[in-house]
């Protein structure tokens, strides 16, 4: 999404989409960024309408590959295929940890933070609500003891930021 929104079409600008950015992973998160932009764009019925466009077409793909699994499992030519889909799906997942990971990720501690994130799900099967929880606690933490260094910026280089990114964006602002 950060290469066809912010370089390739420029509907907003890189420090608007690293401030309205939820995950990196393509999911209901990606959704919301997908809203988020069409209501930039258009208001109430953009956001109506890049969610709707944005949830129809995979509706439409996962019931016909849900079809086609549950028909044809046993088949081995279809088992490869979704045994091929595996990679493809890691690819693009790695894509855009890559591109979007050094410029979320600004200090060693959010740098640990995800490699730590990374342990825990890949090696030591943590949940993902659980690596969420801790990193909720991790930020509680350090706003608790006075450390600004789980944040992306200091707070009035973040509002000099979103202060830049909704002046110079070819896009109002929210109301």
């Amino acid at each position: 999404m950060q290469s066809e929104l912010v370089e390739k079409r420029r509907w907003i600008g890189q420090a608007r989409f690293l401030h309205n950015f939820c995950m990196l992973l393509p999911a209901p998160e990606a959704q919301q960024l997908a809203i988020y932009i069409g209501w930039l764009l258009h208001r109430t019925a953009g956001g109506i309408a890049a969610g709707t466009l944005f949830v129809l077409p995979s509706i439409f793909i996962l019931w016909a590959l849900s079809f086609v699994y549950a028909a044809y499992e046993q088949v081995p030519s279809v088992a490869a295929i979704f045994y091929g889909l595996k990679p493809a799906v890691l690819a693009i997942v790695a894509i855009a940890v890559i591109r979007i990971g050094p410029k979320a990720l600004n200090n060693v501690l959010m740098w640990s933070m995800a490699v730590l994130a990374f342990v825990g799900i890949f090696f030591l099967h943590i949940s993902f609500p659980l690596i969420v929880f801790g990193a909720l606690l991790a930020g509680f933490a350090g706003e608790f003891f006075g450390r600004s260094c789980l944040r992306c910026k200091s707070t009035m280089a973040r509002l000099r930021a979103l202060s830049w990114a909704m002046t110079t964006s070819c896009t109002p602002g929210p109301p």
